[in-house]
């Protein structure tokens, strides 16, 4: 019995801060992440940067025995009603949310909070996103890729026709403006579900006030085309995966020429 006194006398003369952070520290919702969003488009699926304005966004955390206290913020407004945490006791559990609220167009930022009144208080995570859903201006629509003759193999170096898998296509852009840094070139094969079988990173040194100005540019397939005919054509496309107007196509045929 004297041992129960003694505790309930400090518990007196301790301050009460302690005690009122009790459930929060022990109970409430700890860690959380974001892990990813569902469409994110274009050069990387990973990077947050997407032509998708309605997403479903995931992510994890970890709770003690009362877990609803969790909450998604897109910049300054709560976009959760409810807590999106709701097992108890979990480590690294998943959370995931839609919100089919079109989100407008450019740079935001998404956070994780403990907090229902900002998205500063209670803080866990956050992360930059960005809405582009706007085609670069850029359009080939005037050219037309042309086989490298060193990559022509067979008794011309001018009929398309040849036994390398994995060729080089020359593109002339020299006077073709609406050109960004950061963008790509693609080549595109069209005969095979628009796969993009090769691609060139636009630098600045190539442009004047975005206008192509470097000369012809070489760009070499890396994904290896199937034996048969193929249309291959150019497209400029962002890092969020929006495309401009594509190029004219070249048939060219891949051709086993393996003796039997």
């Amino acid at each position: 019995m004297g041992d129960l006194k003694e505790i309930k006398q400090w518990r007196k003369k301790a301050s009460p801060h302690i005690f009122a952070l009790e459930p929060r520290m022990l109970f409430a919702v700890s860690a959380a992440s974001f892990t990813s969003i569902n469409t994110d488009t274009g050069s990387s699926s990973t990077d947050f940067i997407t032509n998708d304005n309605t997403l479903t966004f995931s992510g994890t955390y970890t709770s003690g025995s009362s877990p609803n206290n969790l909450y998604l913020w897109l910049d300054t407004t709560r976009i959760t009603a409810s807590s999106i945490s709701t097992s108890n006791s979990q480590t690294n559990a998943t959370w995931t949310y839609t919100y089919a609220t079109p989100i407008s167009e450019g740079s935001h930022n998404i956070y994780l909070t403990t907090s229902t009144t900002s998205n500063s208080s209670g803080q866990l995570a956050s992360h930059a996103l960005v809405i582009d859903t706007s085609s670069p201006t850029t359009s080939l629509s005037s050219i037309t890729p042309d086989l490298k003759a060193s990559s022509d193999s067979g008794v011309s170096n001018t009929d398309n026709i040849t036994e390398i898998t994995t060729p080089t296509f020359t593109l002339s852009l020299n006077g073709i403006g609406g050109f960004s840094a950061g963008d790509f070139i693609n080549l595109v094969d069209t005969s095979n579900a628009n796969a993009v079988i090769g691609s060139y990173t636009i630098l600045a040194s190539d442009l004047t006030s975005g206008v192509w100005s470097s000369g012809d540019k070489d760009i070499n397939v890396t994904s290896a085309l199937s034996y048969g005919v193929h249309t291959i054509k150019a497209q400029v496309s962002d890092v969020a995966g929006n495309t401009g107007t594509i190029s004219s196509g070249l048939s060219v045929t891949i051709q086993d020429i393996t003796a039997p």
